[in-house]
């Protein structure tokens, strides 16, 4: 113990206060003279030694006795150091030593005792010298009150606060203001502050405005006298936020009540719960989203876990399959031996088909594993395979249909095979299409309950659906016809389309429109996969028309190449031009299966129709302004062939006299006699739907070339003929001439 020790040590208030008068008094000279004093002396409350300057001890009072357990005559006979333990002597004997050489008159230290029974006690010790007249030190005066429970009290205190210092969690004592009066180490170095910073601020701005709201419902639950455990937020002496759980109980101090919390940081297991949570709202989504469903069952076959997911293939919930009675209930009995599970631990890929809870078919691949969890024995893990077998089945159909429809260039063949096929595979009664004419759909194929229009025009304006997906190019769906407000709802019901499916079919080369799938039932909605197939289809069949038309054109330009040896070789074996031009309006209107042919000659400001024949037949010998017939102006002008499939929309063409005539396309090629008059051959198509190809254009200027070549060896020869006879003419003249000279 150190001399600052001695010096803080307060002064008991049950030591005797006496003085070196008193003292004397109770020596062994006076030792019976003072009643009043030896009373005081044996009477006193703490133990009292008397003891001569080397220690050996002269008198105790019963109080020493009784707290070392000695009786008096056993005590006398010891010395001072009989009593103390040997590693705190020294200090006591330099005390000692240093008031008999007068230093010091007293001195008061903590020190240990060993009782009788050998148990040590905490005393405290005051000793004074007692000296002579002339100052010789004669004896020394001890007083020792016990101290062992205020020792031991002081050592539980210093070992709480040593304990509550090298707590990890947070203690703070606070008042019912909110001041703290008292912050362990962690309290202060967890949250940044140094000890003196945390213990002036207050708890409502130590912790987050949330948790101020809450200070005074939580104090007055505990002067209620209950113990308050609860979650908080501390600030951080850099702003961050501490996340804590309190356990708070109200005490009393100093006869005050104050609230004594603990604290518990609990920033790690917010985040551990907030990954747990972020990990379970994860595995939940992951188990809802995904298509394979899990149960577990015990050995009778009763369920002991039902993933949440199973809804997706049953449309039962979870808590519907755990209430079933067991898993035949659910996936239908016997759909695996149960001894070769046993004895193979796992089946797998079990194809096995099942009925949802509105009773459609679903084709499941299940696999069956033995297991210890859940509390259950067997697992089954089914995936629904129904749609991707329907796929199959789709790309099957797909493709018998394609090598159907690419073994034949019949469009009208084509178009059969797929009207026939493909409403059966979309479980449809009734389908078309649609060709593109205009301002119409020419229904040019159906079946079912559209078989009575086929062949028929229909406004666009009428099946909004089919102009929907054409103009977008993209697939138009309805799956509640009768309700769609995009939709002619009248016709539909008047037709009974409850469901319609129409998908682009545009063709390059051949005619372009609508496939049109119908569902005249329930409103069945088309599902994603019959949607791609129908696209898929349309792609398919676009491509089997521009075969055909090539394959067609091919064909038709063979034929045309052969018409056009024929009429050349019959151009070529006569020279009479009016035979030639009959023969080939006649044989090129055939050829080209056109309804009019004709032949146009310019005759001043106007054009002569010199040879006629289809349709128009009657118009031979007819004369017509220039203005009137652009389409030959154009022709002759350019030198080049004009061609316009739609004449009633041709800003070119004189409309009036295109409608007055009925002429939808036109074909005029101009004639290059070199001889002749300037004019130009003319091909008309009067059907809406009939067009003029590139092929055609290819062989009217070939023809055109041909008749041009006729017309000058025509005109050729008609002069030749003319000079011949003229040369005859003059020959016979000069023969007149020179028989007359002759006669003369």
């Amino acid at each position: 113990m150190t001399d600052t020790d001695l010096k803080s040590r307060s002064k008991s208030p049950h030591l005797i206060n006496l003085n070196a008068h008193n003292i004397k008094l109770i020596t062994k000279e006076y030792l019976h003279k003072d009643k009043i004093l030896d009373a005081a002396f044996e009477n006193a409350p703490i133990g009292i030694a008397l003891a001569d300057v080397q220690g050996n001890i002269l008198r105790v009072n019963e109080a020493l006795t009784l707290m070392f357990g000695y009786s008096k005559d056993e005590l006398t006979s010891f010395n001072f150091r009989d009593l103390s333990l040997p590693d705190e002597l020294e200090l006591n004997l330099k005390l000692r030593n240093e008031a008999i050489e007068g230093k010091r008159d007293d001195y008061q230290i903590e020190k240990r005792y060993r009782k009788k029974d050998g148990k040590i006690i905490w005393g405290m010790l005051k000793a004074t010298i007692i000296r002579d007249k002339k100052n010789v030190p004669l004896y020394f005066i001890g007083q020792v009150q016990d101290i062992s429970k205020q020792k031991r009290a002081e050592q539980e205190l210093h070992f709480r606060a040593l304990l509550l210092n090298n707590q990890k969690d947070s203690v703070l004592v606070y008042d019912l203001k909110g001041k703290f009066v008292y912050v362990n180490e962690a309290a202060y170095k967890t949250r940044g502050y140094t000890k003196d910073e945390l213990l002036n601020i207050p708890l409502n701005k130590l912790v987050t405005p949330k948790s101020a709201k809450l200070i005074k419902t939580r104090l007055k639950t505990l002067l209620q006298g209950d113990i308050s455990t609860f979650q908080a937020s501390h600030f951080r002496k850099d702003g961050s936020i501490m996340p804590v759980e309190v356990n708070s109980r109200l005490l009393e101090l100093d006869e005050k009540k104050v609230v004594v919390a603990i604290a518990r940081d609990i920033t790690e297991r917010k985040r551990s719960e907030q990954a747990l949570r972020e990990s379970e709202e994860l595995h939940r989504l992951t188990l809802s989203k995904i298509s394979d469903t899990v149960v577990i069952t015990n050995a009778k076959g009763y369920f002991t876990y039902v993933c949440a997911n199973i809804n997706h293939i049953f449309g039962y919930s979870a808590q519907d399959v755990k209430e079933m009675k067991n898993i035949n209930s659910l996936l239908g009995p016997k759909i695996f031996n149960s001894k070769e599970l046993d004895e193979r631990l796992e089946i797998p890929n079990i194809e096995h088909q099942v009925k949802d809870k509105d009773g459609n078919k679903h084709t499941l691949i299940i696999n069956v594993k033995k297991v210890d969890i859940k509390g259950g024995t067997t697992l089954y893990t089914c995936r629904d395979i129904t749609d991707k077998k329907y796929v199959r089945h789709l790309i099957k159909c797909l493709n018998e249909i394609n090598s159907s429809i690419h073994s034949t260039f019949d469009f009208d063949k084509i178009m059969q095979i797929v009207m026939k096929r493909a409403p059966a595979i979309l479980d449809c009664a009734t389908s078309g299409f649609l060709i593109d004419v205009g301002e119409h759909w020419l229904m040019k194929h159906s079946s079912g309950k559209f078989a009575d229009v086929e062949g028929k025009r229909l406004p666009k304006s009428a099946i909004e659906s089919a102009s929907t997906a054409y103009s977008s190019n993209k697939p138009f769906v309805s799956n509640d016809v009768y309700n769609d407000k995009q939709l002619n709802t009248k016709l539909a019901k008047h037709k009974g389309v409850r469901s319609i499916l129409d998908v682009p079919l545009k063709s390059k080369k051949g005619p372009s429109g609508v496939l049109s799938f119908i569902r005249d039932r329930e409103p069945i909605p088309f599902s994603t996969e019959q949607i791609d197939f129908a696209v898929k289809l349309a792609k398919d069949v676009s491509l089997a028309i521009d075969n055909a038309h090539n394959f067609s054109q091919e064909q038709e330009a063979m034929i045309l190449n052969s018409f056009l040896n024929d009429i050349n070789t019959s151009i070529n074996s006569s020279l009479d031009f009016d035979t030639i031009m009959h023969k080939v309006m006649k044989r090129a209107r055939k050829a080209l299966g056109c309804g009019s042919a004709g032949a146009l000659f310019e005759e001043g400001d106007d054009w002569v129709i010199n040879y006629s024949c289809g349709q128009l037949a009657d118009k031979a010998g007819t004369r017509h302004s220039k203005d009137s017939i652009q389409s030959a102006c154009i022709a002759c002008e350019t030198k080049k062939a004009f061609l316009s499939n739609d004449t009633y929309n041709d800003k070119k063409i004189n409309k009036e006299l295109s409608k007055k005539q009925n002429i939808r396309a036109i074909l005029d090629v101009p004639l290059s006699s070199k001889k002749g008059p300037t004019g130009a051959l003319s091909f008309i198509h009067h059907d809406e739907n009939a067009k003029f190809a590139a092929h055609h254009v290819d062989f009217a200027q070939k023809l055109a070339t041909a008749v041009s070549l006729a017309i000058d060896n025509s005109i050729l020869l008609r002069e030749e003929r003319r000079a011949k006879k003229l040369e005859s003419s003059l020959n016979k003249i000069d023969t007149i001439i020179n028989s007359t000279l002759d006669q003369n």
